[in-house]
């Protein structure tokens, strides 16, 4: 058996484009995603969660990367570790902010 899967990390709202409706974005973007996979044959799961994130550049002078990390960063990859295959888990501030749902 192989098994291939990926794991990508994305953000919306970062500093200066912020809108009020971050969480509808975030979540119209997600069912766009999964529905793209789909009609490609290929299966995603996603997870979202809100808060203040820091992204920037982590490491030394010799050896760096770009990184998001924060408590709503690993809360979006554990909704989206038991997110079943094509369905979108979001967190309650999430949830309670988004406009759709």
């Amino acid at each position: 058996m192989h098994i291939n899967f990926y794991i990508y990390t994305g953000t919306m709202g970062l500093r200066g484009s912020t809108t009020e409706d971050n969480s509808a974005a975030a979540v119209v973007t997600a069912k766009s995603i999964i529905s793209q996979l789909q009609s490609k044959g290929l299966n995603a799961s996603i997870g979202i969660a809100s808060g203040l994130a820091f992204c920037g550049l982590v490491g030394s002078s010799v050896r760096h990367e770009y990184a998001v990390m924060g408590s709503s960063v690993n809360l979006s990859a554990r909704l989206m570790s038991v997110a079943l295959v094509g369905t979108i888990l979001c967190d309650q501030k999430t949830k309670d902010s988004d406009r759709y749902v």
